[in-house]
């Protein structure tokens, strides 16, 4: 019996952009080192070492590498995919994930195997639950592409009324538009964009000061209690664990 077809190692030593696309199976991949941002239907995710994430059947989805990664993805026939979640999530790689997960890989979809490991997948990611659902991006064309610039170039300095002016709205309308296309206020908003990429660019290697300089914090620490409120570490000791992790 030939073991399971549909996997691929991943080895990038410089950026990569995967273009919009999608697969007729399922997609787990898990990051051994270094970050990737994925995109999918107007949210991204910055996913670091680590961690999981699991694109469902005919999703289309981007995604791009930061420093060097190192990982693996695996095609999931939509037939073994029944009982796994129908919407993209990122997932914290637990030892029994990750062990069912590789034991799939060494066999053919056919196998006996098969279907009792997905159930162990299945009630592994519902016993793990979820990271952060994703950084949800504006909908209305003008502020999607202001949103789109920004995350290209944060700055924590800029407020609200410096971004209401930049999509020629007024504060009272621009706060009404943007809690209603993404579900959080502005600050939240930009807090998580600058966590977003200060994620990719620990993965790439950059100091945690130019970083934050970048980023628009004057205060070094500021940035680094910033960080370590949101992602439960501070950036230097998060920039470490994006080492090699084990399959």
């Amino acid at each position: 019996m030939i073991a399971f077809t549909n996997t691929t190692r991943i080895e990038t030593h410089e950026l990569h952009i995967a273009s919009p696309h999608a697969h007729e199976e399922g997609q787990f991949t898990f990051v051994e080192q270094g970050a990737f941002s994925l995109e999918v239907g107007g949210r991204v995710w910055a996913v670091p070492a680590g961690k999981l994430y699991w694109i469902p059947a005919s999703v289309v989805h981007a995604s791009t590498s930061h420093g060097r990664v190192c990982g693996w993805l695996m095609l999931v026939p939509q037939e073994l995919a029944r009982n796994l979640p129908d919407d993209v999530c990122v997932l914290k790689a637990s030892p029994l994930l990750l062990a069912a997960l590789d034991r799939m890989r060494s066999i053919a979809p056919e196998d006996v195997m098969a279907a009792p490991l997905m159930e162990i997948i299945a009630l592994e990611i519902a016993s793990i639950g979820r990271e952060a659902p994703g950084l949800t991006l504006p909908r209305s064309p003008r502020m999607r592409d202001w949103a789109m610039r920004f995350l290209a170039n944060p700055d924590a300095k800029i407020g609200t009324d410096q971004a209401a002016a930049a999509v020629a709205m007024s504060r009272r309308s621009f706060t009404r538009h943007f809690m209603h296309e993404v579900g959080m206020s502005f600050a939240l908003w930009k807090r998580a964009v600058i966590v977003h990429v200060a994620i990719a660019r620990l993965a790439d290697g950059i100091s945690v000061s130019d970083i934050a300089y970048d980023t628009g914090y004057e205060n070094v620490s500021a940035f680094i209690a910033m960080f370590k409120a949101s992602c439960g570490s501070p950036p230097r000791a998060f920039q470490k664990n994006l080492r090699l992790h084990p399959r």
